[in-house]
């Protein structure tokens, strides 16, 4: 019997169609209890006995199994958190300890290659030196290693303990084209055999006299270029080809040697050309070292005939020589002088006013506020004035004038002209950087502080600098 395909699907769909109304009806005839949201109790009772009972127990299974899941899953997570705690504390404790022995470790190779010793040859302790006890309290942890602190109290005197400073040094230099006039006065420098602007820019001028005594014009070379390269080529060696600076003052004096080296004539001859420049050079001398001193002293004196207590700071030969003028002209007074707990340059002074009986007396930087009540004037030294009229000093001198000035006594300035820069600058970064002949750390003073300015031309305020700096440019 053949049935064809479409009657095929016809029955299916009317099988489908049946199931789908039975199915209403069911849906229809079931009562649901608004309450519980379940079937009936009079529904359940019509259903089989046997189904009712495997559905209470499927229920009741379900729940059990997902309170005991909760309850693993809440234990599982507690005990995470306690080994991770447990984890976090053992690596902090290890780092801890780690840290400390790698410090110990670093103080320790580093106190092996640099031994400090004092002057007897024996080594010295450092005065923060951290030291391993060899026993241990029995509460101590082991994260964070025992110290001990070891403070030298003993004073340290300068002319007998080596500095350690970062400039280069001249003796190790391999230099077969420098001069043995520059290379000895490079040394001497370094070894703190000249000390003070003052002496460092008079020895360069005697090296470069011997230097030029010994020099001979290239042939088919005119004078001037020629001893510019060879003058230049001296220089590089000394500041290791621009990587340290010359002091303000002495840069300023190379510039205008250089300028009169320029300035030349090319027709000129050997022997009148080193005349000419060594005729410029006693010429620099006298004007700013002889006689510029002479008339500051008098400018000076006339200001000290009713002071006295004059107080001043560290070493200047300016200001030393001041003292001794006013002491040979028989005035009165007393000299206090100040000193820093770091360079103690104030004992020469004292030293040499002890040996001309000159009442005087000696402190540190700490007692300026006690001694500025005594006082009558404030006679200090520097080592460059600026064209703002800020004034480059040891450190500790702008503390002097602060205090000075806020006990309304005037401070006044010992300076020549040759030690006036064309340069600005109202900070000190950059004054106090280490160049290749002193090592010693400046600061700058504000001109507000600074009641007068004594040079050899008169007493002059702060503001006249750069009209100063002008007038040198026109005479020159």
């Amino acid at each position: 019997m053949n049935v064809s395909n479409g009657d095929k699907k016809g029955a299916l769909y009317d099988q489908v169609k049946d199931a789908k109304e039975k199915l209403v009806a069911e849906i229809e005839n079931l009562q649901i209890d608004d309450k519980t949201n379940k079937p009936s109790s009079s529904q359940l009772k019509k259903m089989p006995e046997g189904l009712n009972q495997t559905g209470n127990r499927q229920d009741s299974r379900s729940r059990e199994e997902i309170k005991m899941e909760r309850k693993a899953k809440a234990a599982e997570t507690k005990a995470r958190k306690v080994v991770a705690a447990k984890a976090k504390k053992t690596f902090k404790q290890n780092n801890a300890l780690g840290n400390g022995e790698k410090v110990l470790e670093k103080r320790v190779n580093r106190e092996r290659e640099c031994p400090t010793s004092d002057g007897t040859g024996q080594q010295r302790v450092s005065p923060f030196k951290l030291m391993k006890d060899p026993g241990f309290p029995s509460g101590f942890r082991s994260s964070q290693p025992f110290r001990a602190v070891h403070f030298d109290l003993t004073t340290k005197d300068t002319e007998k303990e080596e500095s350690s400073s970062k400039q280069p040094s001249f003796s190790e230099m391999i230099t077969p084209n420098i001069h043995p006039s520059f290379l000895e006065f490079a040394s001497r420098c370094e070894a703190k055999r000249i000390v003070g602007v003052d002496a460092v820019c008079v020895a360069f001028v005697q090296s470069f006299k011997r230097f030029l005594s010994d020099y001979v014009v290239s042939p088919n070379q005119v004078m001037s270029r020629d001893l510019e390269q060879v003058i230049r080529q001296q220089l590089n060696c000394m500041t290791e080809n621009g990587k340290y600076s010359f002091p303000l003052v002495l840069d300023n004096l190379i510039k205008q040697l250089k300028k009169e080296i320029i300035q030349l004539p090319d027709s000129v001859s050997e022997q009148e050309g080193k005349g000419r420049l060594y005729c410029w050079l006693d010429d620099f001398l006298q004007q700013n070292f002889e006689l510029a001193l002479q008339a500051i002293s008098s400018f000076c004196l006339k200001k000290m005939k009713n002071t006295v207590f004059v107080l001043t700071y560290s070493w200047c030969p300016v200001v030393e020589r001041i003292i001794l003028d006013a002491h040979n002209d028989k005035l009165l007074f007393h000299v206090h002088v100040l000193d820093s707990p770091i360079e103690y340059k104030g004992r020469q002074l004292v030293k040499t006013l002890c040996e001309r009986k000159i009442p005087c007396g000696y402190g540190m930087l700490s007692s300026v506020g006690y001694l500025m009540k005594q006082c009558h004037m404030v006679l200090l030294g520097c080592s460059a004035i600026l064209s703002n009229g800020f004034v480059v000093a040891e450190r500790g001198t702008s503390q002097i004038a602060l205090v000075a000035s806020a006990s309304n006594i005037p401070v006044l300035i010992a300076a020549q002209t040759c030690k006036f820069v064309d340069r600005v600058q109202s900070f000190s970064h950059g004054i106090h950087e280490v160049n290749n002949l002193m090592d010693e750390r400046k600061e700058v003073v504000t001109a507000d502080l600074i009641t007068a300015l004594v040079t050899e031309l008169r007493i002059l305020p702060p503001s006249s600098v750069p009209a100063v700096l002008k007038a040198k440019q026109l005479d020159s």
